[in-house]
């Protein structure tokens, strides 16, 4: 049971970061919680991060700072795990920063509303304004069953049915869906434990999805606190921006997700859930807009995006969801009939030809 001034760890990755990281550290000294657990964990960083991390350790005695060889974000964090004493635990990015009250906040509220893990809102912050402010989609509290039911169909992927919705305009297509980033979550330290769980260290993006959802299906109780207390700084060279902007790793990184999830389902059958449907209209979707990324992509050969495009569509989970999947009938889903008419290299050479403004759409 969590009490009030009981551990509460935090576990940092920092790789390059001598740019970003000072507000970060700020954010960590002004937390109006103190009995805290703050775990650096520098990945290979080749600046001056460690220098900035040593000073802080040497002004605080609730920082730790562990150097590893440049492994990735999933190894950092890994490491930072098995370091871990506390009864909560959050994963922070080295580069941004949170509301001064965030841990206390969190803390109250899983004791307040019984729960064991907390989700809470993030925005951009923009010259001192909050920006892209998330809006929840799920409220209140969920416990056991309520879990699967409820809160994992928003984490891991798109259904057929939330495909068909965008297509006929009824909602956007983030519509009732949440970042699975693990900045934006308090967890229970003991689940993590008990089921011996770790981040994908052969995903470069989707480790977040991955990990997440494998903790919501063994979590008892979680809880959704409605105040923005994270604050997110997008910048070149962070994972996001990486993969977006390379359309080659992007591809590779959902295929490597389909197994991601299937691991995900094999468990949740365990225990008598079917997550697959919560997901397959992902790999719908994204065969579309590989199409429009990989057709438009500069940064690498005509021959090179087209085969890569291929060895999407020939994935046999894809080809199985494109088989499935039954579009409504209008002319937004022209692209979708054409990939279940097995005209998937020619949408290829025909998205070549639409403006590149169009992909903002996907």
């Amino acid at each position: 049971m969590l009490e009030n001034g009981d551990l509460v760890s935090i576990v940092i990755p920092a790789y390059n970061t001598e740019q970003y990281i000072q507000p970060t550290i700020d954010s960590l000294k002004k937390q109006t919680y103190k009995n805290l657990q703050i775990i650096f964990v520098d990945d290979g960083s080749r600046d001056d991060t460690a220098k900035i991390i040593k000073k802080y350790q040497a002004e605080d005695s609730r920082v730790e700072y562990y150097y590893q060889e440049n492994q990735g974000v999933s190894k950092a964090r890994n490491f930072g795990l098995d370091k871990v004493n506390g009864k909560k635990l959050f994963f922070f990015d080295s580069d941004d920063t949170f509301e001064n009250d965030l841990i206390e906040s969190c803390v109250k509220f899983a004791i307040t509303q019984n729960v064991d893990a907390v989700l809470y809102g993030y925005a951009d912050k923009v010259s001192g304004k909050k920006e892209n402010e998330h809006v929840f989609e799920l409220h209140g509290s969920f416990r056991d069953d309520q879990i699967a039911k409820e809160v994992i169909p928003s984490f891991l992927g798109h259904s057929y049915e939330d495909v068909n919705e965008w297509l006929k305009g009824k909602k956007g297509l983030r519509t009732g869906k949440e970042h699975t980033a693990l900045w934006r979550i308090m967890l229970d330290v003991e689940t993590i434990k008990k089921n011996n769980l770790q981040f994908d260290a052969s995903l470069s993006l989707g480790e977040d999805t991955k990990f997440i959802n494998t903790y919501l299906l063994f979590a008892e109780s979680i809880g959704v606190l409605e105040r923005t207390l994270y604050y997110l700084t997008i910048r070149e060279g962070s994972a996001n921006v990486t993969s977006n902007g390379n359309p080659i790793l992007m591809t590779k990184n959902k295929i490597k997700l389909i197994d991601a999830r299937k691991q995900i389902d094999s468990m949740a059958i365990k225990g008598g859930i079917n997550t697959n449907e919560f997901w397959q209209g992902t790999l719908i979707f994204s065969a579309v807009q590989l199409a429009l990324r990989l057709s438009h992509n500069s940064k690498a050969s005509s021959k090179e995006n087209y085969d890569t495009y291929i060895e999407y569509l020939n994935n046999p989970d894809v080809q199985m969801a494109v088989k499935t999947f039954s579009p409504v009938v209008v002319v937004k889903a022209i692209p979708f009939y054409m990939l279940k008419w097995n005209m998937g290299k020619l949408l290829f050479h025909l998205c070549k030809m639409l403006p590149e403004s169009v992909m903002n759409r996907f």
